[in-house]
């Protein structure tokens, strides 16, 4: 449910003549509702625009131009997702969360498309890579991880040397392995 806020003459015509809603220095803007689903600790627009992302204990897509909600998406148990990031081309969300687990979902039904273990603790944060090809994730365990987003899906351990964190890497700090996981 989005709420407008009340917009002036002026801003209403702004936006009709294609301004984007911007006149005389304010900005016209939807309020999304989604405190009904705990504290909001990301959101990101999609790269055209055209949607935002939220995560709460739900992750929610929405229209940024009309503030309706689109898809709602869960799946990382009771502690909610931390992060939400759109890929290059919008058609997908990474998120991760208290769980320790990065998923990618569809953005437009919110299927489960991947999920990648191997963080043992919160997930921070993750981004794609500008091609795509690769998510970077990072942890309360203290590791950075890199994803290969065409993988189908991996867990975080490489073959070889166990590294001081228990991860596996091929020493030197980072390592790679047939799973789709580098540990940095």
């Amino acid at each position: 449910m989005a709420e407008e806020s009340e917009a002036s003459e002026s801003e209403r015509n702004d936006e009709e003549d294609g301004s984007g809603g911007r006149s005389g220095g304010r900005v016209r803007c939807h309020s999304l509702y989604v405190h009904e689903h705990g504290v909001v600790r990301s959101v990101a627009y999609s790269p055209d625009g055209v949607h935002i992302c939220s995560a709460t204990s739900a992750v929610e897509v929405w229209n940024a131009r009309t503030g309706e909600l689109s898809t709602r998406i869960s799946g990382h148990g009771d502690g909610g997702a931390r992060f939400v990031s759109f890929s290059p081309g919008g058609t997908k969300v990474v998120t991760g969360g208290s769980d320790g687990m990065v998923h990618v979902w569809d953005a437009a039904d919110g299927a489960m498309l991947q999920t990648f273990i191997g963080h043992l603790d919160v997930v921070c944060c993750a981004r794609w890579s500008s091609d795509g090809v690769s998510i970077v994730s990072c942890g309360g365990d203290g590791t950075v991880r890199l994803w290969d987003s065409n993988a189908s899906s991996g867990s975080g351990s490489s073959p070889g040397k166990e590294g001081e964190d228990g991860a596996r890497g091929s020493g030197g700090g980072s390592g790679g392995g047939a799973d789709g996981t580098v540990v940095v």
